[in-house]
């Protein structure tokens, strides 16, 4: 398999780039649903962000999106979503916040 051209290689670094860009949007998405203490919502928006941050060859937002995923979908999957708020739960607190601080990590 040849390598990527240069051209192919400088259009990738400008999609990642734009990517990049998009994450104060991303960030604020998954704040409202932590806000508003959807679940549902947060663990679909995680399982995107893991797959697309992924893709962009951005690890750090893949793994914590995706363990933020895993989070929300275990308490799920156990009926907990209803009877928690999230802010009370200290694992999923910690893995928001990882979140928001690799997202923050890219806006500088």
């Amino acid at each position: 398999m040849s390598d990527l051209s240069t051209q192919a290689k400088q259009k990738l670094q400008e999609l990642k780039q734009e990517y990049v860009k998009s994450f104060p949007e991303k960030s604020e998405e998954i704040k409202n649903y932590w806000v508003k203490n959807d679940l549902n919502e947060l663990q679909l928006q995680c399982h995107k962000l893991a797959g697309s941050a992924a893709s962009f060859e951005i690890p750090d937002v893949s793994f914590a999106a995706k363990t933020l995923e895993a989070l929300c979908k275990t308490r799920l999957e156990n009926n907990r979503a209803d009877s928690i708020l999230v802010e009370n739960d200290k694992t999923l607190v910690n893995a928001y916040k990882v979140l928001m601080d690799a997202f923050n990590k890219y806006s500088k």
